[in-house]
C-alpha cells in the first residue's frame, strides 16, 4: 500500500517524504545520519521541527534493486511503522499476525 510520495535532493542527499494515511498527514525529511558502523542507519528521519521520528537504511533487494528501509516511530503510537522507499514511493504492508 502506498502511504507517501517523495522527492530526492541529490546535492544534499536528502529525501522529503509526504505521508498521507487515514490518520496521518505529515511531511518528514530523511537526512544523512553521519553515523558509521554495520548496523548504523544511513538517514535520520526528522519532522518539520527537527525532532527525530525514525531512521532509515539503504538496502539492496535480491534482484539488485536499491531501496531505503524506513522505521518511523512516535511515542504516541503503539509501535513503530516499517516501510520501504522504492522508486519515489513509500510502500507499507500490514505485518502478518503471530498466532
Amino acid at each position: 500500500m502506498k502511504i507517501a510520495t517523495t522527492t530526492y535532493n541529490q546535492k544534499s542527499d536528502t529525501y522529503t517524504v509526504k505521508l498521507a494515511t487515514l490518520t496521518v498527514t505529515k511531511t518528514v525529511k530523511l537526512v544523512p545520519s553521519g553515523l558509521t558502523g554495520e548496523k548504523a542507519p544511513d538517514y535520520r528521519i526528522e519532522d518539520e521541527h527537527g525532532a527525530e521520528c525514525g531512521a532509515a537504511w539503504n538496502k539492496t533487494a535480491a534482484n539488485g534493486n536499491a531501496f531505503v528501509q524506513l522505521k518511523l516511530d512516535d511515542p504516541f503510537q503503539p509501535r513503530a511503522i516499517f516501510a520501504n522507499l522504492i522508486n519515489g514511493e513509500v510502500l507499507w504492508s500490514r505485518p502478518k499476525s503471530k498466532k
